[in-house]
């Protein structure tokens, strides 16, 4: 259920984030290649119309409408003539799609809305701030800018991977950002946006920011009372970004009173008007996109308010493909001649030092490495049971902080104890219960952005286990490397370690055999996993530092991937 306090008689006003949506439907549909009898590209369209059905059926709005953005300069850029510089021309295939989708709401009776000199965020803005004196507002965008929005009548609706949703209020706010909603314009003016050109205070994350907004309050109360920073290296940060500090402030802060007529009963919208308009449904027939005609039927009776959350269990594996699920993901693609260079195979790994951390000395030490503020980013990987993320546990993980250097955590007692499993290796002077302690409490303290190849199934291995892997920033080298190639095949750890970097990994079955007769990793020697799993991480590592540049060469795909 939603907050309480929105009572079930209050309308809902649900506001569609037109541009944003149109890219994330574009990029994720892309591969597929979409085209309508006459040849138009209509990949977008069909993602856009598909999320606009989903939502208005089972969110059961009282009033919808859909903002976009406009060509002309806006107010930014007359502030900050590099503001949004580094972007990339819009690709043609989706402006193309762009006036269809517009020319479709216009057949289906929804209301769009746009004003030169201002953003769509400013004009979604400016809506809500008007509706919710008479009912809710639910922002559809994955934007967290939206997020100073957030009060008791506007919510954000976030799309998630599958179909999922979340619904976030005041606290989710608090918990992603670490302040309260009045303050998030702070806290981003410090951290900047690299996709919008935000310059901000250069060398000061997340959490550094919130922590500073938390003690001081706002930008300005922050710089009147700078010599009260404690941190010598934040404060000399601070003053030597004084002026894009207060830049960055009047950037992204999203304005709700722009001059915009909106008439309330324009908006007034439900599933029963959506799902019997012949209109749209004959346009959506000539498009080709005949698997949304079953959203053209009678509508049920009733309506609900949105849940906080709505989860939907799925399997995930080492081997999943990152294609699945991604219409509501923030999977972008690109076009093929941005896939990343293929090297040479047989590239030799060079030095690797790889280390099985068996000594408290050496557990300490992997800790201070995790939450060191000086790291940007470090690598991690599961060793499991199998591949089944509800049925299988994890035996331990591995962590790689520059390339050829990773360690290995045995959590495995078997693999602790000294005995004929440990291959020679000393017992631990530590329990596994232990070692889960110090790196559950790292890696929830950590403020480096921690790295996994399908990162999806090592969130669900490490949560089997109760640990969270922290709200600092995470990324998935397998996701990237289908965003920057996405009709290459073969995402996996292997294939991308070959395909990308030259290198070739030490293969599964080397350690439990062949599909016939295959042991569990709980056998193997632990020399062996220890080896095997330094190098995933390793390759890991070294994939992401191939990768990541070439995402944020790529500002749409940045964006998108960075949001996710």
């Amino acid at each position: 259920m939603i907050h309480s306090q929105h009572s079930s008689e209050r309308p809902r006003l649900f506001v569609f984030d037109g541009m944003a949506l149109l890219f994330r439907s574009f990029y994720a549909m892309g591969r597929a290649g979409l085209t309508s009898p006459e040849g138009l590209p209509t990949g977008a369209i069909f993602g856009f119309l598909k999320i606009l059905q989903k939502v208005v059926k089972e969110q059961k709005p009282t009033h919808v409408a859909v903002t976009w953005d406009r060509k002309e300069k806006t107010f930014r850029h007359e502030t900050f003539t590099e503001y949004k510089a580094n972007r990339s021309e819009t690709p043609p295939e989706l402006l193309s799609q762009i006036p269809v989708i517009k020319e479709l709401l216009e057949r289906a009776d929804i209301p769009s809305f746009s004003l030169a000199g201002f953003e769509g965020d400013d004009v979604i803005g400016t809506i809500a701030r008007r509706f919710e004196t008479q009912g809710d507002v639910f922002i559809v965008s994955a934007d967290k800018d939206f997020m100073q929005l957030v009060n008791d009548h506007i919510k954000l609706f976030s799309l998630k991977a599958g179909d999922d949703y979340e619904v976030m209020g005041r606290e989710h706010v608090i918990d992603y950002f670490g302040v309260p909603p009045e303050q998030v314009c702070d806290v981003l003016a410090i951290i900047g946006d690299k996709v919008d050109n935000v310059p901000g205070v250069k060398g000061i994350g997340e959490k550094g920011a919130a922590k500073l907004i938390q003690e001081f309050g706002t930008v300005e109360k922050l710089y009147e009372n700078i010599d009260k920073v404690s941190n010598p290296r934040l404060r000399g940060l601070l003053e030597t970004s004084r002026d894009s500090a207060f830049l960055s402030r009047r950037l992204v802060e999203i304005h709700t009173e722009v001059p915009l007529n909106v008439d309330e009963s324009l908006m007034r919208y439900t599933w029963d008007q959506l799902s019997h308009n012949q209109k749209l449904k004959h346009e959506i027939e000539h498009l080709g996109m005949n698997s949304l005609l079953k959203g053209f039927a009678p509508a049920d009776a009733g309506a609900s308010a949105p849940s906080e959350k709505k989860t939907s269990a799925k399997r995930a594996a080492k081997s999943a493909s990152p294609e699945q699920d991604l219409l509501f993901s923030s999977g972008e693609s690109a076009p093929a001649e941005t896939a990343p260079a293929e090297k040479p195979v047989g590239k030799d790994w060079g030095t690797r030092n790889y280390i099985c951390v068996l000594t408290r000395a050496e557990l300490n030490s992997l800790v201070e490495k995790i939450v060191s503020p000086d790291l940007a980013c470090f690598a991690f990987d599961t060793e499991t049971t199998g591949l089944d993320f509800i049925e299988h546990k994890p035996i331990g993980c591995s962590f790689c902080f520059e390339s050829g250097i990773a360690f290995y955590l045995p959590l495995f007692e078997s693999h602790l104890d000294g005995g004929g499993l440990c291959d020679g290796l000393p017992k631990a002077d530590f329990s596994a219960k232990l070692a889960l302690e110090c790196i559950s409490d790292a890696l929830k303290k950590r403020t480096a952005t921690l790295v996994a190849h399908n990162l999806k199934f090592d969130l669900h291995q490490m949560r089997n286990l109760g640990v969270d892997l922290g709200s600092a920033p995470i990324a998935d080298t397998m996701i990237a490397a289908w965003m920057l190639n996405p009709s290459g095949g073969g995402y996996g750890l292997d294939a991308q370690s070959l395909k990308v970097l030259g290198l070739t990994k030490i293969p599964t079955s080397r350690l439990i055999g062949k599909e016939a007769g295959r042991q569990s990793m709980t056998q193997v020697p632990l020399a062996q996993i220890t080896e095997y799993a330094c190098e995933d991480v390793d390759a890991t590592l070294r994939l992401w530092n191939e990768l990541s540049p070439q995402l944020d060469g790529q500002e749409k795909l940045a964006r998108l991937f960075h949001d996710l």
